[in-house]
Formats: structure tokens, C-alpha cells, sequence
């Protein structure tokens, strides 16, 4: 091929390449949220996407017993992580998750861990094996559904106004998370 139908067409290439930018830019892509949000009975709007207010989570049962009461969280960061027992990248993430909360403590930093439809006695015995000292609930699927949860493990970090940081999917380290939290903790 000559240097001169090469360059034509590296040209032409460029430019549709452009065009096709200045489009989508232009036309603009969905916003999830607008798919995946719904109301609460206190006609607030929530969406388990970035930049959204977080689905609360309340009248899950903990391991311990302990219920939750979301609106007892605001005020402070909260992590909200789905895991289960058979996840291989949930045994390196949930030793990171709870060195994050000893070193921030739990008077600056809630942890919800998530696991979903295991036997109790399975969970208590992967929250023994790795000390776990953070929240355990034992989901039969409501939140899962709020948070349109998809596979193990994923992370939503959440502000302490209540609003979506970030989505995390797929294993996160203590110190990425550090680095999100670090604006909301003292």
C-alpha cells in the first residue's frame, strides 16, 4: 500500500473515530441510576449507583444478634461489602477490611459485611477463623436485591451524608479503601 492511501486512511480512521466521540459525548449516556433507583415509603429516592443515596439496610439480622438501624449509621463512612465463605478473593479482603478497622476504629468507620443466604453456623466460623469484629448480616436476599448485587465480593463505599462513593467489584485492599475514607475520618 503507497504512504499517501495509508495516511488517507489513517486520516479517515481518526476522524470517524472523533465523530463517533463528539456523538456519544453529545448525546450522552444513560445514567443508571435513573434504571436501578426506586423510592422508599419515606419518598426518598435511593439507587445502589455512584453519586446516589444509599438503599438503607435495616431489619437484617447480625451474627451477634445486634439489629441495625441505618439512619443510626449517618455521620460517619460506611462500607458496605458483600462476600460468602466460597469466595477465594473474599479470604485476602475481609483480613484488609478488618485491618482497616482497627486502625480507624469503630467510633469513625461502620463496617457492613453481607453475606447471603449461608448457614449461620458456616458464617461464624469463617468470622472466628479470620477474628472478625465488624458487623456480620445474614442476608436472605433483601439487600441483595436493593444493591443489585451481582458477585462476591463487592464494596460500596458511602459518605456520611448517606450518598454512593464508589462501587467497587472484585477484591479491594485496606489501603484503597483508606485513601476513600480518608476525607470523613479525623
Amino acid at each position: 500500500m503507497p504512504n499517501w492511501l495509508r495516511a488517507i486512511t489513517l486520516v479517515s480512521a481518526v476522524a470517524c473515530f472523533v465523530a463517533a466521540a463528539l456523538l456519544v459525548v453529545g448525546a450522552g449516556l444513560p445514567q443508571r441510576a435513573e434504571f436501578t433507583a426506586f423510592m422508599l415509603d419515606s419518598g426518598a429516592v435511593v439507587a445502589p449507583e455512584t453519586g446516589s443515596l444509599a438503599p438503607p439496610i435495616d431489619n437484617t439480622p447480625t451474627l451477634s444478634g445486634d439489629p441495625i438501624a441505618w439512619d443510626d449509621l449517618r455521620g460517619q463512612p460506611i462500607i458496605v461489602n458483600f462476600w460468602a465463605t466460597w469466595c477465594v478473593p473474599c479470604r485476602v479482603e475481609m483480613p484488609e477490611l478488618q485491618s482497616l478497622y482497627d486502625e480507624v476504629g469503630a467510633e469513625n468507620l461502620h463496617i457492613l459485611a453481607v453475606n447471603l443466604n449461608e448457614p449461620p453456623e458456616r458464617v461464624a466460623a469463617w468470622v472466628q477463623q479470620f477474628g472478625l469484629t465488624y458487623n456480620i448480616l445474614l442476608d436472605e436476599g433483601t439487600i441483595a436485591r436493593r444493591y443489585a448485587f451481582r458477585d462476591p465480593p463487592s464494596t460500596f463505599v458511602i459518605a456520611p451524608d448517606g450518598e454512593i462513593e464508589r462501587v467497587i467489584f472484585g477484591p479491594v485492599t485496606a489501603a484503597t479503601l483508606r485513601d476513600m475514607i480518608g476525607p470523613y475520618v479525623d
